[in-house]
């Protein structure tokens, strides 16, 4: 029996017919999936446009730096943040965090550049699962603890924070001056209604002196090391600590 193309045809026609049609379908849900993307994110960014955050000096970043250093804290990449800014909450925005300026930076609408947000506006912010609360002049607690943004670890009957900073050195090399960054991390204990600057491990079990015997114990047990694993060890001591005073 021969093969009989016209038999083969007539079956076969309605098949492709409905698979063009259902991809056509698929193409044009596609298109229309998309111009609806980015209407509404035209429409977000006309809004976002007039929002008062948006209304700071443009962030020019230091980029003569050698080797991998950077300004920015934990990476030199915009990421995903959230910022209380004059008491509202500003969710799933591009942030950056300079070191060196102590500023907040926000990718500007059209992607090219950034702003620096305005330090007097901000409350809060969180980046990078870290959260910075705004320590105002003239709004702190006690003259020993500068204004400025400080990373709060731990919060509780005792808050933990750390004062993070970055600064450019500047060398003189072979054939260039060579300007390199490094970082220096300040922690604070807020006791009652006052910052302590912690130093040490013996600074920081010092404001623990009620539960020495305990600490000293819990220290061993979960095998904390303050030298390498400082922060890690520090929170969890004073989880701990709090756990005893419940």
């Amino acid at each position: 029996m021969g093969f009989n193309v016209r038999f083969f045809g007539i079956f076969i026609m309605p098949f492709l017919f409905a698979k063009m049609t259902q991809a056509q379908a698929l193409n044009d849900s596609l298109y229309v999936r998309e111009l609806t993307r980015i209407m509404v994110e035209n429409y977000t960014n006309a809004q976002y446009s007039q929002a008062p955050i948006y209304n700071g000096k443009v962030y020019r970043p230091d980029l003569k730096l050698d080797g991998d250093g950077h300004t920015l804290f934990y990476d030199s990449r915009y990421t995903t943040g959230t910022v209380i800014y004059n008491g509202l909450t500003y969710n799933n925005i591009m942030l950056l965090y300079d070191l060196v300026l102590d500023q907040l930076v926000l990718l500007n609408l059209d992607k090219a550049g950034g702003i620096m947000i305005p330090s007097d506006h901000i409350d809060e912010f969180s980046l990078h699962n870290h959260t910075f609360i705004n320590l105002k002049p003239g709004k702190t607690q006690v003259a020993g603890i500068d204004p400025g943004y400080y990373d709060l670890l731990y919060s509780g009957t005792k808050d933990l924070l750390v004062k993070r900073t970055k600064k450019i050195t500047e060398t003189i090399g072979q054939h260039k001056v060579v300007r390199t960054v490094s970082q220096r991390d300040k922690y604070y204990l807020l006791k009652d209604t006052t910052y302590i600057p912690v130093k040490s491990k013996n600074d920081f079990l010092k404001q623990l002196s009620e539960t020495r015997q305990q600490n000293q114990l819990f220290i061993k047990q979960q095998r904390l090391n303050f030298r390498k694993e400082k922060e890690n060890s520090m929170v969890e001591l004073l989880k701990f600590h709090d756990s005893l005073n419940r």
